[in-house]
């Protein structure tokens, strides 16, 4: 029994990779350009980009009515042309090598960063919370058949470091 806890104990403390060996780090898988990056959905619907950041223990993105509740959100960053650049091509141009993914259990609950996409009449299309502690990148996407980018073991260290470029209080 003590074996088993202490196995578990393992596992549930070694979230930080996709999978194990270096199939599994981050590349760079294609070359999109940032117009092509831009033509997937929900890039494509955007009128605006925003990333937000939420005080300790915020399960999900605070919705009320359909909008995000400002009043529950630490930090808030518009994103302009060269960051949405920068953000697209760590979700669709960076990848793993293998399309075998073996993903780690996780834990953790609770949304860090959010990446909110709002339409030309201020309404919430989409969104993408990431969880740093639990390494997770939850899609919201109503069109789930899109994906966005092949997860890879380094893949939310980049995110955060794009965030703390954002100057997005974490």
């Amino acid at each position: 029994l003590f074996l088993i806890f202490i196995w578990l104990a393992i596992v549930l403390t070694s979230k930080s990779q996709v999978g194990e060996g270096k199939k599994y780090d981050c590349v760079q898988l294609t070359n999109l350009t940032p117009k092509q990056r831009l033509a997937n959905y929900p890039f494509n619907k955007a009128y605006r980009i925003q990333l937000l950041s939420f005080p300790a223990k915020t399960l999900n993105l605070p919705l009320l009515d359909g909008r995000v509740d400002c009043n529950q959100v630490k930090d808030s960053i518009p994103l302009h042309s060269n960051e949405i650049h920068s953000l697209t091509n760590i979700l669709f141009n960076v990848g793993c090598r293998t399309n075998k993914i073996v993903k780690n259990i996780s834990t953790a609950v609770g949304v860090d960063v959010a990446i909110i996409f709002i339409g030309s009449s201020n309404e919430l299309i989409d969104y993408i919370e990431i969880c740093f502690d639990c390494r997770e990148i939850d899609l919201y996407l109503s069109k789930r058949n899109n994906t966005i980018g092949m997860p890879c073991n380094q893949r939310l260290i980049k995110l955060k470091q794009f965030a703390k470029a954002c100057t997005l209080q974490l």
